[in-house]
Order: C-alpha cells, then sequence, then structure tokens
C-alpha cells in the first residue's frame, strides 16, 4: 500500500470553520484523493473529542463535519491495529523509552498503522513521530 494517514490534528483543523490557510491549502490539493488513510485510532480520538464537547450548535456542527469529512470520506479507508502494528508499535515504545523520550500509545499505535503499511504520515504534530523510519508531511507549513 502507498499513499499518506492523515493525523488526528490534521482532520480536526479540517473540521474547523476557520481553517489555517495552508491547511486549506493542503486539503484543497490533496485531501480528496483516493490513497489517504485513516487508522481506526484516529477514528476514535475524534469520536472521543466530540463527545466531551457541551451539547449544542457548536457540538452539532462539529459533528456534522466529522461525518462529511471523516465517517463518509474514509468509511473504506479505515485502518485497524493488527498483530503487525501491534509488535511495531511495542519497538516504537522500547525506543523511545530508551531515548527517554515517552510516546503515547496513541501515537505508537497511529505511528506504526503508518508504517505497517508503508504511509507518509500527514500531521502537524513532526516531534510526536520524528525518528521512527516514517516520511512526515506537515500540511500547517503547505506551500502551493
Amino acid at each position: 500500500m502507498s499513499g499518506s494517514r492523515v493525523d488526528t490534528d490534521v482532520l480536526s483543523a479540517i473540521m474547523r470553520k476557520e481553517r489555517h490557510p495552508a491547511v486549506q491549502s493542503w486539503y484543497n490539493e490533496y485531501f480528496h484523493r483516493r490513497d489517504r488513510y485513516l487508522s481506526s485510532i484516529t477514528f476514535g480520538e475524534i469520536r472521543y473529542g466530540l463527545l466531551h464537547l457541551p451539547e449544542g450548535a457548536k457540538r452539532r456542527e462539529l459533528e456534522r463535519e466529522f461525518e462529511t469529512h471523516v465517517v463518509t470520506r474514509f468509511r473504506s479507508r479505515m485502518l485497524p491495529v493488527t498483530a503487525a502494528i501491534a509488535e511495531r508499535w511495542a519497538s516504537f515504545r522500547d525506543l523511545r523509552d530508551r531515548q527517554g523520550r515517552p510516546l503515547s500509545a496513541t501515537d505508537g499505535l497511529i505511528a506504526a498503522t503508518a508504517f505497517e503499511h508503508n504511509l507518509t504520515m500527514v500531521t502537524g504534530n513532526v516531534k510526536d513521530f520524528q525518528d521512527l523510519g516514517l516520511t512526515i508531511v506537515n500540511p500547517f507549513e503547505f506551500e502551493r
């Protein structure tokens, strides 16, 4: 498989009414391609964030955006955590622990998913994924 794995921070930025200009440019140019994938972990992170918003207009609007930009678009391109991904996550976590640079479970599983599927990480949280053997694209610094 090739393509890219879109991270939680990028999807959150896309769901906002007022998007970061560079993310908007990246979105216009690349987001609609069929080689974009999500980890099921990213799906869960966004759903969790929505569940913790107070009931009201803002939450309903973000839930509509989630349905449009995440659920509908990525339904057939959501990657589950497999045994190979869990093994890779363990090695990433061990590496970072030995470096004294802890790796959260969610970031580790997201990175392992990208690695195991040979996908470019699309994230603004570059430092969270550095030194794990991933190709990283930061859409917050995208220039046309």
